[in-house]
């Protein structure tokens, strides 16, 4: 083993053992986030909105000791209303938000959705007093703790550790690899010291799929990337032709959670393989030999996503070109991908480390099949 491999696998250790802490609170978010979720099934003239201080859903439920179930309406719910009724999501949105008369408006207008549009069920998901998901009756009711306890154990039994994990407000994210050093000699970047693993993420709102992809992580500067999707997944289902209102029982959650669960673990399995590990290594080293004129390819990230403040921070990455970000050599594919995912790194929000990921990831698709 090379002395600067050595070096780099005792500095991935510390920062891993930096980073423990952090990661388990996470996990037991997730684990408390799962145990507190509840879904109902609602007929559409059965919904019912009230702007108590602030907008709230509510519908008849005989087995509540009040006849009414009601709960505030998260940002999220808002916006999955909007796209279900065929509403401007903005407006909706700025109106449940607004001052006592905005948001009378909003409840005013969703009644009048409700009882005139064609009947419908809406699966209504709950965490303690928020309704936090508006979803449609084929919406597969997962646990993502559960989910992710079935990654980390087929993580573990591939040798694998947890480098990191996020418990978001609407996305839940968890990342490992295998503590093994690869050194993989670029063309035009230098040598790229990397560990490869897994990511999974998964939303129990509605905000993103099921999904596992082959992470990628640079050792020098913890910039991470992900590739190959193993599962992408929508969480649809057959369609639920109950017309009353239903409260779902943990068993029927968990029927539907092991499906997937079970997936999740076989196809770890197969993460690991020689065929994915050196698909990965010529991706990089077929990035390397891209060169590209950084100028129009920076100025065309906004479409993509990139906001204009990680635009400038990229623009300085690029031009200071310091090792220790995993920026050096030639400008090509593979420098300017991790030029994105060193400004994912230096973002606050987890969600977002993630998006710019996402944009690096593309970007490196784009050129590399």
């Amino acid at each position: 083993m090379s002395t600067e491999k050595a070096i780099l696998e005792r500095r991935l250790s510390e920062k891993l053992a930096r980073k423990s802490h952090d990661i388990v609170e996470s996990i037991k978010h997730i684990e408390r986030t799962g145990q507190n979720l509840n879904d109902f099934l609602i007929p559409t003239r059965s919904l019912h909105f009230t702007n108590n201080n602030e907008v709230e859903i509510t519908w008849p439920e005989p087995q509540s000791l009040e006849g009414t179930q009601h709960f505030k309406l998260h940002d999220n719910a808002v916006y999955q209303l909007a796209t279900r009724f065929g509403i401007n999501a903005r407006d909706l949105r700025r109106e449940a938000s607004g001052s006592e008369w905005e948001r009378k408006v909003f409840a005013d207008r969703l009644n009048a959705y409700t009882q005139n549009v064609p009947k419908k069920n809406f699966l209504v998901r709950t965490v303690n007093d928020t309704a936090k998901a508006v979803l449609s009756d084929k919406y597969k009711r997962l646990n993502t703790a559960a989910i992710f306890m079935a990654f980390l154990t087929a993580a573990q039994k591939a040798g694998s550790v947890l480098v990191d994990a996020n418990h978001g407000e609407l996305r839940d994210f968890a990342e490992v690899i295998l503590p093994r050093v690869v050194e993989i000699p670029t063309e035009k970047n230098g040598i790229v010291f990397t560990v490869f693993g897994a990511q999974i993420r998964n939303s129990d709102f509605g905000a993103s799929l099921l999904e596992l992809r082959i992470f990628q992580m640079n050792v020098v500067c913890l910039n991470g990337m992900v590739s190959q999707s193993m599962i992408k997944e929508k969480h649809l289902g057959s369609r639920i032709e109950e017309t009353g209102a239903i409260t779902f029982a943990q068993e029927t959650v968990e029927a539907d959670t092991k499906a997937r669960a079970l997936m999740v673990r076989d196809i770890m399995d197969s993460v690991y393989s020689e065929e994915n590990l050196t698909r990965e290594r010529e991706r990089i080293q077929e990035a390397s030999t891209i060169e590209l004129d950084f100028q129009n390819e920076v100025k065309a990230l906004p479409k993509t996503g990139m906001l204009q403040g990680e635009v400038e921070m990229l623009n300085k990455a690029l031009y200071e070109s310091d090792p220790e970000n995993g920026l050096q050599g030639k400008n090509t594919l593979w420098k300017l991908a991790q030029g994105i995912t060193h400004v994912a790194n230096e973002v606050e929000s987890a969600d977002r480390k993630r998006d710019l990921q996402d944009i690096a990831s593309g970007m490196m698709a784009n050129f590399v099949k």
